[in-house]
Parts: C-alpha cells; sequence; structure tokens
C-alpha cells in the first residue's frame, strides 16, 4: 500500500512565527512598562489597597453650623478653607472659629460640640460612636448624650465624659486649663511622658482647674461652683438656651448598679493570728472611684456585708492596706471581710476570711509552784531573788512583807509590789543594815485563776539576814 505525503505549506508557518514574536514582543513590553514597577512588598501599595476600609472606618459624618463670623476647616492637610454644611470628616482634620466666629458640630450619635470664638479643635479619632478630639486653644461646650467613648485632650489633660454636660477651656500660651461640669461626672487626667501624674473625678457643678507651671502636688485643684451664678454670662447663657431648645434626645441608660456587690478580682483578704492578734492584709481596689475601705468583723453567724455588720477600720487612703485587731476573746470564730465604699455610695466587697481563738482553759484549784526566795542586806537595803516560774497559766509575783507576822501571806498581809514573770529581783531600800526591828518577807506567785502559792519567809533582823 502506498502513502501519499502531503508538502508544508511555507505560508502557514510564516504566518505562526510572525504571531509568537509580536506576542513575545508585547509581554517584554508590559514587563518594562508596567509590572516590574509594581512593588508588591511596598507598604504603601498595601495602603492604597486598604485605603477604602480605612477611609470608612475613619470618616464620621459632622453637620457644621456657623453661628456667626467665620469658621473654617482643614481637610486632609489641604489648608484651611471657610466651611459651611454637612461635612465627611477624617482623622486629623482641624476646625478653628475666628476672632468672632462662632460654630456647633453635631455628630450623627447625637453628641454636640459648641466651639466659641478663637478655638481651633483637631479630630484625632472618630469611629461609630467613639470621639477623641484635641483641644490646641480656646473653650468647647460639650453635650454628650450618646454611650461611648468620648474624650478630649489638651497640653497633656485628658477629659472622659459619658452622659454629661461639660466645659473645657484651654489657654496654651500660659499652659492653664479648665474643666467644667454641669451634669452628671468626667474624670480628669494630667499626663507626662511617663504616664499620669495625677487623676479625679469630678462630680456636677465641680470644676477641675489645672495650672501645668505648678509642681507636681499642686498642678490640679478642684471648687465647687453654681450654675445660676453663670447665666449672666452671654456664652453660657447662650450653651444653656441650645439644651433647651435641642430636640430631645433618648440616652440609653445604664443598667443600675447594685447597692451591694461581690467581687474576686480585688479586695483580696489573708488572716493570719499570732498569739492575740489578728494581722490582717488585703490587696488594693481596682477601681478609679474609691471614697474609702470598711474593714468589717463579726463572730455571729448571719451575712457579712456593709452596712450593718461591725466596723474596725474605715480608712479613705488607697495605700492603707492592712490592720492589727487585738480585741479578742478566746474560744471564738471571727470572720474578717474588706469592702470599698465607692464615691456614689455604691458598696463592692471582697472574700470572707475566718480566724478561730483557741478556748480558755478550765479553771482549777491547784496552786502553782512556789518560788524559793534568797535575801541580802547592805547599806542601799534588803536585795531579794527567787527563782522563775515557768507554768503556762502563772500570771505574776507578788512581795509580802509584814513587821508583825512571821509568816505573811497574799491576800491577808496584802503586798508591797507586784513583778512579772522573767523579773525575779527586787530592791527594798526602806529597810538596810542601820534599820532597827524585825522584817518578814516572802514572794507570793499567782496564776490567772488567782491561785496562790508562797515561798520560804526571810528574816531580816536589827539589819542583818536571820
Amino acid at each position: 500500500m502506498y502513502y501519499y505525503k502531503r508538502k508544508a505549506n511555507p505560508l502557514k508557518w510564516f504566518l505562526i512565527i510572525v504571531i509568537i514574536v509580536a506576542v513575545t514582543v508585547f509581554v517584554y513590553w508590559f514587563y518594562l512598562n508596567y509590572f516590574s514597577k509594581i512593588d508588591f512588598f511596598n507598604d504603601d501599595n498595601q495602603a492604597d489597597v486598604q485605603t477604602d476600609v480605612s477611609d470608612l472606618m475613619n470618616i464620621l459624618l459632622v453637620n457644621l453650623q456657623v453661628v456667626n463670623g467665620t469658621v473654617e476647616a482643614d481637610l486632609n492637610n489641604q489648608g484651611y478653607n471657610v466651611q459651611t454644611g454637612n461635612m465627611a470628616i477624617h482623622v486629623g482634620d482641624k476646625i478653628k472659629t475666628s476672632i468672632d466666629g462662632r460654630a456647633i458640630l453635631k455628630f450623627e450619635n447625637g453628641n454636640t460640640v459648641r466651639l466659641a470664638s478663637g478655638t481651633e479643635i483637631i479630630l484625632l479619632k472618630s469611629l461609630l460612636g467613639e470621639i477623641l478630639i484635641k483641644q490646641l486653644n480656646g473653650r468647647t461646650y460639650h453635650n454628650v448624650v450618646k454611650r461611648g467613648d468620648y474624650q478630649i485632650e489638651s497640653l497633656n489633660t485628658v477629659a472622659k465624659a459619658l452622659g454629661t454636660k461639660f466645659e473645657y477651656i484651654t489657654n496654651a500660651e500660659k499652659k492653664y486649663l479648665a474643666v467644667l461640669s454641669f451634669s452628671n461626672k468626667l474624670s480628669v487626667a494630667v499626663n507626662d511622658n511617663e504616664g499620669m501624674i495625677i487623676g479625679r473625678r469630678i462630680q456636677e457643678n465641680e470644676k477641675a482647674l489645672i495650672d501645668l507651671n505648678a509642681d507636681r502636688n499642686s498642678i490640679m485643684k478642684i471648687e465647687d461652683f453654681k450654675t445660676e451664678t453663670l447665666v449672666n454670662d452671654e456664652w453660657y447663657k447662650w450653651n444653656f438656651d441650645q439644651d433647651l431648645n435641642e430636640e430631645e434626645i433618648v440616652i440609653e441608660e445604664e443598667p443600675e448598679e447594685p447597692d451591694f456587690s461581690l467581687t474576686n478580682n480585688s479586695l483580696i483578704l489573708k488572716a493570719q493570728l499570732d498569739q492575740e492578734t489578728v494581722s490582717l492584709t488585703w490587696t488594693i481596689f481596682e477601681g478609679d472611684d474609691l471614697k474609702s475601705y470598711q474593714l468589717i468583723k463579726t463572730n455571729q453567724d448571719g451575712e457579712l456585708r456593709y452596712p450593718g455588720s461591725e466596723v474596725i477600720k474605715s480608712t479613705s487612703n488607697e495605700a492603707d492596706l492592712k490592720f492589727e485587731d487585738t480585741n479578742l476573746e478566746s474560744g471564738q470564730t471571727y470572720r474578717y471581710r474588706v469592702c470599698a465604699l465607692k464615691l456614689n455610695d455604691k458598696v463592692v466587697c471582697g472574700n470572707v476570711n475566718s480566724i478561730e481563738t483557741e478556748p480558755e482553759d478550765e479553771p482549777d484549784n491547784i496552786p502553782p509552784q512556789s518560788a524559793s526566795l534568797n535575801t541580802s542586806i547592805s547599806v542601799e537595803g534588803v536585795s531579794l531573788n527567787w527563782n522563775k516560774n515557768t507554768e503556762e497559766d502563772f500570771k505574776e509575783y507578788r512581795i509580802v512583807k509584814s513587821l508583825t507576822n512571821s509568816s505573811p501571806v497574799y491576800p491577808a498581809d496584802g503586798f508591797i509590789i507586784v513583778k512579772t514573770q522573767g523579773s525575779e529581783s527586787y530592791l527594798d531600800n526602806q529597810v538596810n543594815i542601820t534599820s532597827p526591828g524585825t522584817f518578814y518577807y516572802r514572794i507570793c506567785s499567782l496564776d490567772k485563776w488567782e491561785n496562790v502559792a508562797c515561798s520560804n519567809v526571810q528574816v531580816i533582823e536589827n539589819g542583818h539576814v536571820k
């Protein structure tokens, strides 16, 4: 069988080669002019990819109302321009009022900031329900109605607020600030590079006056003020009227804090019995609103809580974390607990710790061991020495002296002095080698049951030991 072999078409192969060369040239050109210039590991390129997401995270719709004068905004570092109406505010954007300007910023979450004339602020962070403002100079009035982290900072001083109305005044030139609370409370802290220098919580109708030129102990002062005395000031009257005229906003109420609660994270109490003393120590309260510590005690059944139980120590010193209880009785079980009384008069208590004291011994009528008395006499007086009583129920020695009874005893013949265990000597300087007459001495030992045992009798006669 024969096969016919068809000749290849030269034109076909020519076209194939041309196409391959053209594709190769195009790919090479694309690589040189575009693809090779992309740095896939460059942070800037990665940031570009995330721009849309970060922009959404850092935008908060704000309505800017110009009350009077000129109000300017520096958006995205493009320089100050006059602004009115709604704006998309980014982190780092600035707003300032002229010398005769006044403005209102209303955030989408319901919070309001009013700027007085000559005021400049920067929005450092603004997430949904979260606002952080830096005030460069001037004064602002804040009506915070939305739950969230609302902070304003100036000259290393931070005020944190929730559901309150307050004013924030900054004098950057003099390094002086003032924070006035018109409703509820807010915390004010002054910081340095190493952390917080001082922090205080101010209540309604209190103001914090901060002088950054003062020493650490005098930086912040808290004073009271009366709101009604400010209404004659046009700035305050305008703000108070604005508060009344604003649309009523329903505030999310915080859950009511109970009057009494327990914690396992702080106020951890330890108790140790040493002889007749209970040593008590506890850990510091974790909150920043401590009013006082209340250390309570009971030897009765029932719940141990404050108020209601016996208070054995009360202190407003946050670092005072110990106490020694010596008011104890034998055979008792004492329970202790430390509670924190907060500024809002709510109470938080820690664990309960129990201590049992040794039961008291049963009374007996067994007298203690009698002492062995020795005496000597000199110009200084009569020196008495006796052996030490080491019994556990020993109480004391009583030295008996008589001029008439040759066998004096206690209590019939009284005593001239009491000596304790460890003091087994005595000098009677009322009698010496020149003293005429006869003197009878005896040491009587007593135990805690008042049982008595007396020593041998020593006789001094006309200045001599007989």
